[in-house]
């Protein structure tokens, strides 16, 4: 008895059924991201508007601190900036429509065209199989997940570092009024 060959990919259903699956997961990925890029950048306007009424009430002024300890401050703020920036990255909207030569395969494309004729036309022209479709979507999906965690870890480790200057500042301002 001989042995039958494994059918090429594009002949098992299987992957098909994989991708679409992944792709499902990558599109329940998305807000989770965006969350989690939500929670730092409210997490650091706290901390700002903690900072913002010390200084509005008169109770805390970085020029009366310690030479040190200040400067330890305002890197500590400019990191934290650095923190909001990376956090709102994740969350802004993006899509591009640069891969279009293959054909119209998801909104990102359709947007790219200035009325609605044209976009009918684009979608006629369009040959692809369904499985292409959802592998692209899936590969482009992917990537934007990918993307905005790696911003969101970026935000968090910029967040934890501006924390330590900050308070090593004040640390080091109690230690220096004793």
């Amino acid at each position: 008895m001989t042995e039958q060959p494994n059918p090429p990919p594009d002949d098992r259903p299987e992957w098909r059924v994989a991708a679409s699956e992944m792709l499902a997961e990558a599109r329940a990925e998305v807000p989770m991201a965006d969350n989690k890029a939500a929670v730092v950048l409210t997490t650091l306007a706290v901390g700002f508007s903690v900072l913002g009424a010390g200084l509005l009430a008169g109770d805390f002024s970085p020029a009366k601190l310690y030479s040190p300890a200040r400067g330890l401050f305002w890197c500590g703020v400019v990191v934290a900036l650095a923190s909001v920036v990376a956090a709102a990255s994740a969350l802004w909207p993006r899509f591009t429509n640069k891969d279009m030569a293959g054909g119209v395969y998801y909104w990102g494309h359709i947007a790219a065209f200035a009325d609605t004729p044209s976009a009918i036309e684009a979608m006629k022209g369009t040959n692809y199989t369904a499985a292409e479709r959802t592998t692209h979507q899936l590969w482009r999906l992917s990537r934007l997940v990918a993307r905005k965690y790696h911003r969101v870890r970026v935000a968090l480790i910029l967040a934890s570092i501006a924390a330590a200057l900050i308070g090593i500042a004040l640390l080091v301002q109690e230690v220096h009024k004793h």
